[in-house]
């Protein structure tokens, strides 16, 4: 059974998700519907990415909850266990070598990225394993130790690249979402609400 104080920390967070749903796509310059181009700016852009940040955020959220009910462990995250920085260590490559280029733009980054944050894990998962064991303070710490490394990778990576492909990185690191339009949502909402649905089976 869970608390009044869970309960109101659950209700809070759904008002919050709600509110910022709905105010998101009009923070900014005013827009005028009655005007074609700023219908197509807030329907076709601001709107789709303001859906699309609250819906990553919603899976990073349930990536975490997973992670720390698997290990009992309140410091496990996707951060601690070096996978967000491998899928980040994927997508910097990819967008450096030109790599996505090969790829559907739809699924070319998503699948770099998980591919990326899989080796990681795999790799942690290998450097903690102990005498058949798997102690969760020493997966932690190998995915920390894992984390540093591939960060100091990205640095590399982005510190060779040229101007604009360095910038492309540092947008996408701190996440950006301008060259995303409504059609992410629909690959992105699917796999949300696919995987949403097995970690709750």
């Amino acid at each position: 059974m869970s608390s009044p104080r869970s309960r109101r920390l659950l209700w809070g967070s759904a008002l919050f998700f709600v509110l910022a749903a709905v105010a998101g796509p009009f923070v900014g310059q005013s827009l005028d519907l009655s005007d074609a181009q700023d219908r197509f700016i807030l329907f076709e852009l601001r709107v789709p990415r303001v859906l699309m940040g609250l819906a990553c955020g919603a899976g990073l959220a349930a990536a975490g909850v997973v992670l720390q009910a698997i290990l009992r462990n309140p410091l496990a995250t996707p951060y601690t266990l070096g996978v967000s920085s491998g899928a980040a260590f994927g997508i910097v490559a990819c967008i450096a070598f030109g790599i996505e280029s090969f790829l559907p733009p739809q699924l070319g980054r998503p699948l770099i990225g998980m591919a990326g944050g899989l080796l990681v894990i795999g790799l942690t998962y290998r450097i903690a394993r102990v005498r058949g064991h798997l102690p969760a303070h020493t997966l932690l710490l190998a995915g920390v130790t894992l984390t540093y490394v591939f960060s100091a990778l990205i640095l590399a990576i982005q510190y060779t690249s040229s101007p604009h492909d360095a910038h492309r990185i540092l947008r996408w690191l701190v996440g950006s979402l301008e060259t995303a339009g409504g059609d992410f949502l629909p690959p992105l909402l699917v796999g949300l609400l696919t995987g949403g649905a097995l970690l709750v089976l």
